[in-house]
């Protein structure tokens, strides 16, 4: 499948898209012209789980690693992840870029290089219904019927195209389309994780969130939470938000929350959304991260999925939180990450 992925800088056609909550049409071209030279190559699809569970070793060959940052040939998007990488990635130093072909290959034959990427995930999922022939008859056959939805990830591969490390970023649009602040959120999650296994040295990814917590302590508490006025849910107000989230938060325009996360502000904490494909259907996963060092202060799931039973059999959203806006349940998720609960 051939797939696509190009940068907006301009606030205001990303504002429009958000407010479409991320399932829109493209109608007309951004600033940002879509860029693709087949000689660069790209990272394959992959499976939305991919590099979601870590392990001892994988975080250890990263560490003794070179990492190269993949170039496709998109310039804006290119150096919007490299300028991301050397901004929010810290565990690791050596750092260099070159086209998504040649660093395969050079990791193919130096299993001591590894290959920072983005690309496109999908998840599928095969469900059946029963086929009814007619009045008294009722068949054991089945039809069947696939559901797939798409995402986007950001990933550390091996030479092998295997993926030690991934993390779901936010993309928007029909065509998932990319921003800098969301490639720099998904950096630094990464980043996160690493830190964590490093230093409690972690075997694998079963037990992390409460070395999480240790690590991030209650620097929370000293931060101020940037809420970006356009995932509000219509009927949350200010006045809401101070009733359920105890600590301190600033409701901005989508422009000023960016460039926070861009600018690493000190002293202040932002809330986003990392959608993971399911099936067909989008699970929005949301975490609160410190703006100033990039570091994970928490996440909060929603406890199920919007899930789509078959033609004609409907649809069930076990969870009023995931909606791909922020409502009253994520706030008192939010309230749990910051009385240190989540």
């Amino acid at each position: 499948m051939k797939t696509t992925s190009f940068l907006i800088q301009n606030s205001k056609t990303l504002v429009f898209l958000i407010l479409l909550n991320f399932s829109c049409s493209i109608f007309a071209q951004t600033d940002i012209q879509k860029k693709t030279e087949i000689s660069y190559g790209r990272p394959d699809l992959k499976p939305t789980n991919e590099g979601a569970f870590v392990t001892g070793d994988d975080v250890k060959q990263i560490k003794a690693s070179k990492i190269i940052v993949a170039q496709v040939g998109n310039k804006d998007l290119d150096d919007a992840l490299y300028n991301s990488v050397k901004k929010f990635w810290t565990f690791t130093s050596d750092i260099e870029q070159m086209p998504y072909n040649k660093a395969i290959e050079l990791a193919k034959q130096n299993k001591g290089i590894l290959v920072f990427s983005q690309t496109e995930t999908i998840s599928s999922s095969n469900l059946r219904k029963s086929v009814n022939n007619g009045p008294g008859e009722f068949a054991s056959s089945y039809e069947k019927y696939k559901r797939t939805s798409f995402g986007r990830m950001i990933m550390i591969e091996d030479g092998k195209q295997e993926v030690l490390l991934g993390n779901n970023i936010p993309s928007f649009g029909d065509e998932n389309i990319l921003t800098e602040e969301s490639l720099s959120f998904g950096v630094s999650a990464m980043n996160s994780v690493m830190i964590v296994f490093d230093k409690y040295n972690l075997k694998n990814s079963y037990k992390t969130r409460p070395k999480f917590k240790d690590h991030a302590g209650d620097s929370i508490k000293n931060r101020t939470l940037l809420i970006p006025k356009e995932l509000l849910e219509d009927k949350i107000t200010e006045s809401i938000i101070s009733k359920i989230y105890p600590g301190k938060f600033k409701i901005v325009p989508y422009e000023e929350y960016r460039k926070a996360i861009l600018n690493k502000e000190k002293g202040m904490a932002y809330v986003i959304f990392s959608p993971m494909a399911v099936a067909g259907k989008i699970g929005y996963i949301q975490y609160i991260m410190d703006a100033e060092n990039g570091f994970t202060l928490g996440v909060y799931v929603p406890s199920g999925g919007s899930i789509e039973l078959g033609p004609g059999l409907g649809e069930h959203n076990v969870s009023k939180g995931n909606t791909g806006e922020i409502n009253e349940k994520c706030l008192k998720g939010y309230k749990k990450i910051y009385k240190g609960t989540w």
